[in-house]
């Protein structure tokens, strides 16, 4: 358990880090669906890295505590088309000095919190070494108004 909330610690620590100054960058991430599975409702809005090998802290027998992680969450956001649909965006970035492989979805959500699209089918996104991506999943309804997308490594 403090495993997961560390890792949690460290997502919100990452956001931080890496804040953009775009407007469109104020959602949050999370390094885990822990908090998400425990409440009654999600929590929209937001970008979960839902696989320990992307991120993972390690608790040493002096007590110290290191967070690592593989992926960077570095900004997200959503548009509204002019169709009328919502096209959200996530900014990703492999830490390591390998090509990595992941795999993204999005889940929308209406005004109520309804889940009106998705989730969609995983998109694999093949990052480069030290390398950035930009994710962008649309909408197919437009009562979308809200998005959870998750982040996971390809196995």
């Amino acid at each position: 358990m403090p495993r997961l909330k560390n890792a949690t610690l460290f997502g919100a620590i990452l956001l931080c880090a890496c804040a953009s100054t775009n407007a469109q960058s104020q959602y949050p991430i999370r390094a885990n669906q822990e908090a998400a599975i425990q409440s009654e409702k999600p929590q929209l809005n937001t970008v979960n890295i839902i696989d320990a090998n992307l991120q993972s802290t390690h608790v040493y027998k002096n007590g110290n505590t290191v967070t690592t992680g593989k992926l960077a969450i570095e900004g997200a956001g959503q548009d509204i088309l002019e169709t009328g649909r919502r096209q959200v965006w996530v900014q990703l970035r492999n830490l390591t000095d390998y090509s990595q492989n992941i795999l993204v979805r999005t889940t929308w959500y209406s005004e109520s919190g309804r889940p009106v699209d998705g989730p969609n089918a995983w998109t694999r996104i093949s990052l480069s070494q030290n390398a950035g991506e930009i994710y962008e999943s649309s909408s197919i309804s437009r009562k979308s108004r809200a998005f959870i997308v998750e982040v996971q490594e390809v196995r």
